[in-house]
């Protein structure tokens, strides 16, 4: 009889953990999905501008570097307001991914602003560091 009131004890005890555990990952996925918009097109624009300032930040760092080389503090000084606007872009993404659906299109038109005013920014200092590094090439071969 003991081994069957043992038997019995550990069977609730495996039910309870097994109940636990579905609650624990049932949990989890509600904080996974907490964050994320529920609307199909909200979603897909979080992803892309995710996607467009992942590669905007990797492009400024390479230029910064470039432009730390050269010691140009001109150039310092607007890759780090590039900088700056690709930060406040990331809030303003935080708060659309956090927004209601209906809400969310507000922010996507002040955020569509910022990021085309950081696509100019970027294209504009490679643009300019391209000119430079044309120019200097040209001195010194006419100096050769």
């Amino acid at each position: 009889m003991r081994t069957g009131n043992i038997l019995v004890t550990i069977g609730v005890i495996l039910a309870a953990a097994l109940l636990i555990a579905v609650l624990v990952v049932d949990a989890r996925n509600a904080d996974d999905q907490a964050g994320a918009p529920a609307d199909p097109t909200q979603q897909a624009y979080v992803a892309e501008v995710e996607a467009q300032l992942s590669l905007w930040r990797e492009e400024l760092a390479e230029l910064a570097a470039q432009v730390e080389v050269r010691g140009d503090e001109e150039l310092m000084a607007r890759i780090e307001a590039l900088a700056e606007q690709l930060d406040l872009a990331e809030s303003s993404l935080v708060k659309i991914r956090l927004d209601a659906e209906d809400a969310w299109q507000d922010f996507r038109q002040e955020l569509d602003t910022l990021l085309a005013d950081i696509g100019a920014g970027l294209i504009e200092l490679r643009l300019q560091l391209e000119r430079e590094v044309e120019s200097s090439w040209l001195r010194r071969v006419m100096a050769a």
